[in-house]
């Protein structure tokens, strides 16, 4: 990243051909380690998507998608909805055997 000078501050340029700093490359998850980390949770006990993300650190939606993308694959199943609200339910997620 490169800053140039303009009228009122500065602008800041993102170059193409930027490195990354050793301390953050390896870094991220493994492909599916989040999955297969929400699969054993759930064959312990079942439990909803806010309890899942808080235990696996993981923004709510993002664990909401992965529950919905496990389920097209037959790996959990919706075990029941719970009324949170008058309005909002939570639904119980479990493994599927």
């Amino acid at each position: 990243m490169s800053r140039r000078r303009a009228r009122r501050g500065f602008i800041y340029v993102l170059e193409n051909h930027c490195k990354l700093i050793e301390k953050i490359k390896g870094q991220s998850r493994q492909e599916g380690y989040s999955k297969r980390r929400i699969v054993k949770l759930l064959e312990k006990r079942p439990q909803t998507a806010k309890e899942i993300s808080k235990l696996i650190k993981i923004e709510n939606n993002t664990t909401r998608r992965m529950l919905y993308e496990l389920e097209t694959n037959k790996k959990v199943k919706r075990i029941k909805k719970v009324k949170v609200d008058q309005k909002h339910y939570a639904i119980i997620w479990g493994p599927s055997k």
